[in-house]
């Protein structure tokens, strides 16, 4: 997101020089108004993304924490045996 950042920056930056010196003419611009446009919705909605998943990180999280602290060994039964199968722990 980093390199994105930087390459977008430098590239608005050229456009305001380009601007500035009268090297460009509308449709560039209209163009460049445009793409501007579309990467800014993208931008919002990637942002509004990572929110959501955060917060459905941190609620996970947060049950998980009220869960385990609701458990004790004393808590757990062993789990069920499989009837035929072998323990993979060898005895000595």
């Amino acid at each position: 997101m980093q390199d994105f950042y930087d390459i977008w920056s430098m590239l608005g930056m050229e456009v305001a020089q380009a601007i500035e010196q009268n090297s460009t003419d509308s449709e560039t611009l209209s163009i460049a108004h445009r793409v501007a446009d579309r990467v800014q919705i993208l931008a919002s909605r990637f942002l509004s993304f990572y929110e959501d998943v955060d917060a459905v990180t941190l609620a996970f999280q947060r049950e998980l924490d009220a869960l385990f602290a609701t458990l004790s060994i004393e808590d757990g039964s062993p789990p069920p045996s499989s009837g035929g199968s072998r323990s993979i722990f060898v005895v000595w």
